[in-house]
């Protein structure tokens, strides 16, 4: 087996910092992009994305599905939070991990799985895991888990019914005060410091929802001097409360003037992002369901293949999720080409615009979900 030393040697991925591009650059994304077919679509829905931050009081979601962090995305995505362009993220586990391993560890790696110098067996041997052609070290990434294992153990109380943002808000805040708090380089972090709702409705099916379960059983691991080491402690009793995560949508849809939607790529999050449509009214039969005013999709999914993913807007028309006039654009495609492109269109379309947008803040008054409020 080859030294797998090589294996990191020169290709670390950067973040795509999007607050650092030159505005000419921005300009010749832009000039490219509008050519035809699907660089086109990304700059026309990052003009109706520009449209949708110009609404008064309207809540805008972004779910996140894939691999944008390892693809070098998180730096955008925390631009996007520090900037208010988009005020509720659904997300599944795997990119919260992900994002915390960036901002803790040595970041990932290039790797082409087609030419490249190392075929699977030996990456598993050489203690390499990889995300198409993104590869990370499996110790750097186990690391982060014993690390968010050990503030959960430490920071949560037994027998309390956390949702998925709490659980993460615990990690987030503990995670500031150890290691210290760098802009832009987290957007689970800056999601935190921000006060913009990160719920994450598939923690459970992800690498920080195998190391919850573990602190029921006791088991705990670490690495010292290379080597992992395994302690036993008391277990604890923890409580994720998946239908508190249906819950504090819910209310975040109930309490929003006006509804906006930006899917990267599908699958969970997309469909419980669109369940705010009609989830409160089933908490509370009185009400009046809420539908998307706004609508934006970047995804490679096949329509033909049925999946929620490949569906289009208008198929939630037919559920009652979409407004029958909503506002949509569907860029078809690796969405994480294509939503830097949008992005860049956003920003050419608020562009001198003298935009001062009122964003919607939230206040959660107790550990209840029913007890947020939203001003703008």
């Amino acid at each position: 087996m080859r030294d797998h030393q090589e294996l990191y040697k020169n290709m670390g991925i950067d973040s795509l910092d999007f607050s650092k591009i030159a505005p000419q650059t921005i300009d010749s994304i832009v000039k490219m992009a509008e050519c035809s077919f699907s660089g086109r679509t990304a700059l026309q829905a990052g003009e109706v994305w520009g449209r949708m931050l110009k609404e008064k009081e309207i809540t805008i979601w972004l779910t996140l599905a894939g691999a944008p962090v390892p693809s070098g995305m998180g730096s955008l995505l925390s631009h996007l939070i520090q900037e208010r362009y988009i005020d509720v993220i659904i997300s599944v586990g795997s990119q919260v991990f992900h994002d915390l391993h960036w901002y803790l560890g040595d970041g990932y790696y290039h790797h082409d799985p087609v030419n490249g110098r190392f075929a699977d067996v030996e990456l598993h041997k050489a203690g390499a895991t990889r995300y198409h052609n993104v590869i990370a070290s499996f110790e750097q990434e186990a690391k982060t888990g014993y690390f968010a294992r050990d503030i959960w153990y430490r920071k949560i109380a037994e027998g309390r019914q956390y949702s998925s943002r709490e659980l993460v808000n615990v990690l987030a805040k503990e995670i500031i005060a150890k290691k210290g708090y760098r802009p832009g380089v987290s957007f689970v972090l800056d999601a935190y410091k921000a006060g913009v709702p990160l719920i994450t409705p598939t923690l459970h099916d992800s690498w920080l929802g195998c190391e919850l379960a573990a602190i029921r059983s006791g088991h705990f691991e670490r690495f010292e001097n290379g080597e992992l080491k395994k302690d036993r402690k008391p277990g604890l009793n923890v409580i994720y409360d998946a239908l508190k995560d249906n819950e504090e949508n819910a209310f975040i849809g109930e309490l929003s003037n006006k509804l906006g939607l930006i899917i990267f790529g599908g699958g969970v999050p997309r469909n419980f992002s669109q369940q705010v449509a009609f989830m409160y009214n089933l908490l509370n039969p009185e009400s009046k369901s809420k539908d998307f005013s706004y609508a934006l999709k970047f995804s490679g999914d096949k329509t033909s293949l049925g999946g929620l993913s490949g569906s289009t807007i208008d198929e939630g028309v037919a559920w009652g999720k979409m407004n029958e006039q909503v506002r949509r654009v569907e860029v078809d495609g690796d969405a994480t080409l294509l939503f830097p492109i949008a992005a860049a269109g956003l920003n050419q379309a608020i562009s001198g615009s003298g935009l001062k947008r009122r964003a919607p803040r939230f206040d959660w008054a107790s550990s209840a979900s029913n007890s947020l409020k939203i001003t703008y």
